[in-house]
């Protein structure tokens, strides 16, 4: 999540409900509340289909 400092707005996550917990704010010191999660069940299908396009 910290990415957001680097201009990404998306995160690919298998479980989006984490990202709500209060660690994980504190982590991303209030990025989080920019950056859109998209949760997937297989990231490696996915990068792959990120890769073709």
């Amino acid at each position: 999540m910290q990415l957001a400092h680097f201009g990404v707005n998306v995160v690919e996550v298998s479980d989006s409900s984490l990202l709500g917990s209060g660690a994980a704010k504190r982590t991303t010191e209030g990025a989080a509340e920019y950056v859109k999660a998209i949760q997937c069940n297989d990231i490696l299908q996915d990068m792959r289909r990120f890769q073709q396009t």
